[in-house]
């Protein structure tokens, strides 16, 4: 939860470091991760290319 998180949107910077947490699922995930907001912690300086949310929409002649 966000108890205690700094009000004005900056970093929180308290605690452990080491870790991030990296937000919405990924084509390579099923069910209830497709969503934006799940979440998956990671060591500080690593990635996954294949995460993050998405935003569609349709084309301007309604076609997908």
């Amino acid at each position: 939860n966000y108890d205690g998180a700094p009000s004005d949107g900056s970093a929180w910077t308290e605690g452990d470091q080491s870790f991030r947490v990296l937000r919405g699922g990924s084509w390579a995930q099923f069910g209830p991760d497709l969503r934006s907001s799940h979440r998956i912690l990671i060591q500080s300086g690593y990635g996954i290319k294949f995460f993050g949310l998405r935003v569609a929409m349709p084309s301007e002649d309604g076609s997908r």
